[in-house]
């Protein structure tokens, strides 16, 4: 039986908390997922909520927040490009791998770029 989205999110949880501990006090936490319905259903709401972690509301599709060009993809796209992978777990090891690679200041940048677009398309109204 596949794991519920509730049940990975709490492993996720426990993982960040066993790898980041000083990152993981209640209430620091923000979470920004798209609205597909796993991520909207009751039981995920709550399972964040009692965990105080905030969370992001996504707003619907739009060219200018979901740019191809958002750091991670394109980097692990080219790095991993023509590979084949047997197990599950090479491609785990390889993924990070590459992403371990990304300069922290990379992934501060991506964020503030999409900080950027949130402000443009809340100054324009969405047009």
């Amino acid at each position: 039986m596949p794991l519920r989205r509730w049940e990975i999110l709490k492993r996720l949880l426990q993982r960040i908390k066993r790898v980041r501990s000083q990152d993981t006090k209640q209430g620091d936490w923000t979470l920004l997922h798209d609205n597909a319905r796993p991520h909207t259903v009751f039981l995920v709401k709550r399972f964040l909520a009692k965990r105080v972690v905030a969370c992001l509301n996504h707003p619907p599709y739009s060219r200018n927040l979901s740019p191809p060009d958002f750091v991670l993809f394109p980097k692990l796209k080219s790095a991993l490009k023509g590979q084949r992978f047997s197990y599950i777990s090479d491609i785990q090891r390889n993924v990070t791998t590459q992403l371990k690679d990304i300069p922290k200041d990379g992934y501060a940048r991506s964020f503030q770029d999409l900080y950027s677009r949130s402000q443009k398309c809340i100054t324009i109204e969405g047009d």
